[in-house]
Order: structure tokens, then sequence, then C-alpha cells
């Protein structure tokens, strides 16, 4: 073993987040795969400055195996044109974020952020029930592609608008598509 803090773990040089971690590489470790020993150490970083390194540790396992690639490729180059944003994902918003990165893969994510900004579509979306998160994301994906010229149609101070409309939309769509009465939803403060 060196003593230089990048140890092989048999036969293998630890990855570019295990050497930024300064840290021994497990033959278990969650980034190897899509960090390499030898890759861009800037697409580590940017993710981790981004979304949080150890979010998007416990965010791939529940994607598809044959969709983790897609889904860091997509979230590193979100970073890198989005410099000045940093831990978009807070511990209440990581199950929206896991949402988001689900829409990331089926090759919808780039339509949402573009016209509304992932960080508020994950905070729109918080505390609503799975199934009514993802007819919310659906709607939005909609409304995206309905509208490619739009973009940054939300900001700060028409958030609490947004919200309130895309709760009312899902309630809606809710009940169209189910035939069930409206669901409750909690009011937008």
């Amino acid at each position: 073993m060196s003593s230089s803090g990048s140890s092989a773990v048999a036969g293998r040089l630890p990855c570019v987040a295990c050497q930024q971690f300064r840290r021994r590489c497990q033959p278990c470790c969650a980034y190897a795969l899509y960090f390499p020993a030898g890759s861009d150490p800037d697409r580590f970083r940017a993710l981790g400055k981004a979304f949080g390194a150890s979010n998007v540790a416990r965010t791939l396992p529940e994607l598809p195996p044959e969709k983790r690639h897609l889904a860091v490729d997509l979230l590193v180059q979100w970073a890198w044109e989005n410099p000045d944003c940093r831990n978009m994902v807070t511990w209440h918003s990581l199950k929206e974020f896991k949402e988001l990165l689900l829409v990331a893969v089926a090759g919808r994510f780039l339509d949402v952020h573009r016209a509304f900004g992932a960080g508020y579509v994950a905070c729109a979306i918080d505390g609503m029930s799975r199934e009514m998160g993802r007819v919310a994301v659906g709607l939005l994906v909609q409304w995206a592609r309905l509208h490619p010229e739009r973009s940054n149609v939300v900001d700060l101070d028409s958030f609490p608008l947004f919200q309130g409309q895309l709760m009312l939309a899902v309630a809606l769509q809710w009940s169209i598509t189910t035939g069930a009465p409206r669901p409750m939803l909690p009011l937008a403060s």
C-alpha cells in the first residue's frame, strides 16, 4: 500500500470520489462505476456541489440499473450548465429529487427544468403522495413540451401562485383520471 492515500484495493485504483474524500475505495463503492480512477474530477465536484454526493449515492440504487449512467451524466450536465446552484437537494426534498431523477432518465427532465426550474418543481411537489407527484410532473412535462419557447416561468415571487395552481391542476387531473372525488390537498400558505 502506498502512503500517498491513493492505495489500490485488489489491484484497483481509488475512484475520483474516494480520492476527493481522501478515503480508501471499497469494492462496494457507490461512486466507482460512475467516476472511475482517471476520469475528470471536475465532473464529481460539480455533481457534489449542486446536488450533494451522498444524495446522488442514495438515489441511484432506486433507478433501473441500465439508466444510472444516464442519470449521472444528466446531473453532471445540469450542474455544469448551472454553476451557481448549490445544495439543490435538502433532506426534506430527497423524495422529490428521486422522482425528478426518474423523470430525467425518461428524457423529460431538461424540458421541465428549462420551463420551471428543478428546484421549484421539487419544492412544489413536496408533501404530495408519490402518485400525485407523478401526476404533477406529468402535467409539467406536458406544459413544457407545449410551450418550448417559454423558460424560467417561475421565480421566487411567483412560486406560491405556481404551487397553488399546480395543486389545483393535479387535483383536477386526479379526479378526471381516477373518477374519484378530488383528493384533499394542503393549502399553499
